[in-house]
């Protein structure tokens, strides 16, 4: 009996450290788990890390404005893995914890249940998901059914010219019929190319001008969509773009919006379209295990093999700045 005892204990001991925040070492009865390194810590210690954690270099801080925090680059306490989504509640985390707790209690004890949150925890650090409710739809507004409605006579005679195009081509006038006829060669990987556009750092005063969000932005993502689509940028593999939370998409190193296309959704609507119906331009990789996949966007030969004599997109910044400096004081 006492073997069994001994072994019991254990087990509860093994349990109970295993259900522990690794900050406050207090059991873990507000559970919520980070994406994408999956550490488990409690709410209170979370938002204290969130709100209190020294930016880093790279990162947004500016006094001035409240929202910066919104921007700002966060991460897991335990590893600094970049937390791009909301903290997760655990409710069999939570559930089992609150059971250990109560057991634990001596005998006759009342604790009483914690009252229901009714804000939300995480308002003010991340965004709100109810803010692009809709975005990622094929739905057409009432508005543009109005006017599709008033446009559709006129077209009527137009519709079996263009009846050989594909669809994903008339998305906010991405991918025209005039560019897939241009090109019928090979494609192959991108290769790193200087940043397309020149923004100054009073555009984005909330923004440290070495942040990643500040070099997505020269290459021609908005806020809106870095947000939208968890964008990030690395040097070596370019602009990387998440859609339907677990698929990975990468861009290449500089993307071109059209006038409108603020969230970046058009843009990213004709990307899964012309994977469909160009795959040649896509190297993609299925996982079989949990159905997600990559994507590389592949270029034509000759735009890989361009080459530029200073690989360094911040020197590139640096001489970009001083030529507009130069041409201010001409």
């Amino acid at each position: 009996m006492r073997c069994r005892s001994k072994k019991s204990d254990e087990v509860v001991s093994s349990v109970e450290s295993s259900l522990t925040c690794q900050i406050c070492m207090e059991l873990l009865l507000k559970p919520y788990g980070l994406s994408p390194c999956g550490h488990v810590l409690c709410m209170t210690c979370l938002l204290e890390w969130f709100k209190a954690a020294p930016p880093g270099d790279d990162e947004m801080h500016d006094d001035d404005y409240d929202d910066t925090i919104l921007f700002r680059k966060k991460t897991c306490p335990c590893c600094r893995t970049i937390v791009r989504s909301r903290p997760i509640p655990l409710y069999l985390v939570k559930s089992i914890a609150t059971t250990l707790n109560k057991a634990k209690a001596p005998a006759g004890t009342i604790r009483p249940s914690p009252p229901p949150e009714d804000e939300d925890p995480w308002a003010g650090i991340f965004r709100d998901a109810t803010e692009y409710e809709g975005y990622w739809s094929t739905d057409d507004d009432e508005d543009s059914d109005e006017r599709d409605d008033e446009d559709a006579d006129e077209d009527e005679g137009s519709d079996e010219e263009e009846e050989g195009e594909d669809d994903y081509q008339s998305i906010e006038g991405y991918g025209t019929g005039e560019d897939e006829d241009s090109y019928h060669g090979p494609y192959t990987a991108a290769r790193w190319a200087p940043p397309t556009i020149h923004i100054a750092p009073d555009d984005y005063p909330f923004i440290e001008p070495y942040s990643e969000e500040f070099k997505i932005l020269r290459r021609g993502a908005t806020l809106e969509m870095i947000e939208l689509f968890r964008m990030s940028y690395s040097h070596n593999t370019g602009l990387t773009a998440v859609v339907d939370e677990d698929n990975v998409v990468y861009l290449g190193w500089n993307i071109e919006l059209h006038y409108g296309d603020e969230t970046g959704e058009a843009y990213m609507d004709w990307v899964l379209g012309d994977m469909y119906e160009r795959p040649e331009r896509w190297r993609v990789i299925n996982d079989e295990f949990d159905g997600s996949w990559i994507a590389h966007k592949l270029v034509p030969r000759a735009e890989a093999a361009a080459e530029y004599d200073d690989t360094d997109s911040e020197m590139w910044t640096a001489e970009s700045n001083d030529e507009d400096e130069d041409d201010e004081d001409m």
